[in-house]
């Protein structure tokens, strides 16, 4: 996640200010010696472990997506069927979109100038939720539950669904917010149909 090889709790301290700052003002608002001052730490300190701010708010967004992980899983471990944990995954991912990025203030000047390393991130973060749905689709093989065919395949298929209707949303060129909580919840709602009519093309009517 960082900059050196060695990780220890100061690492965590820092990205764990950071995120804070972010949240509240925004990354392009926030000052390397804000989160310093935070935590009674020298700006050396902080840029031993990160030399710039971009590379902090890449440790930040990759934070925020174990996280976003970690909460998926332990909701598909709990949940009593796939269909549920299908549910339950668009909820997780509104909910964090919502707490992380919508409240961040996001613009697309500050995505396009430090584009190159979120791109990478994203299309880390975008594989690794195709294959959980990919794995929730074979328990739902194996279960009965639903009947899927080229599996990867309809998990790809599936979240480039979720995507395009989110990225509906966006307007070309805004330098503003990208999405506000109305349209969130707009979009939930729909992610949500197009979830229950996903399940139901693939249902097991045996």
């Amino acid at each position: 996640m960082s900059q050196i090889d060695v990780h220890d709790d100061k690492q965590d301290l820092i990205v764990e200010a950071a995120l804070k700052r972010f949240a509240h003002y925004g990354p392009a608002k926030t000052t390397m010696n804000e989160i310093a001052d935070d935590l009674r730490l020298s700006k050396a300190l902080i840029y031993y472990y990160f030399p710039d701010k971009a590379s902090l708010f890449t440790a930040v967004l990759e934070k925020i997506l174990d996280d976003y992980f970690l909460e998926i899983s332990c909701e598909a471990n709990h949940a009593k069927s796939v269909e549920i944990a299908l549910m339950n995954l668009n909820e997780v991912r509104h909910e964090f979109f919502t707490r992380y990025f919508l409240n961040m203030g996001l613009n697309r000047n500050f995505l396009e100038g430090n584009k190159n390393t979120i791109d990478k991130v994203v299309i880390k973060a975008m594989n690794r939720e195709k294959n959980f749905v990919a794995e929730l689709f074979e328990k739902a093989n194996a279960s009965g539950e639903m009947v899927i065919n080229k599996i990867e395949e309809k998990a790809e298929l599936y979240l480039d669904l979720i995507k395009g209707i989110r990225f509906s949303y966006i307007m070309p060129g805004s330098c503003t917010p990208l999405l506000d909580s109305a349209t969130m919840q707009e979009i939930n709602k729909k992610h949500q149909l197009l979830t229950e009519i996903f399940i139901k093309a693939h249902k097991n009517s045996n």
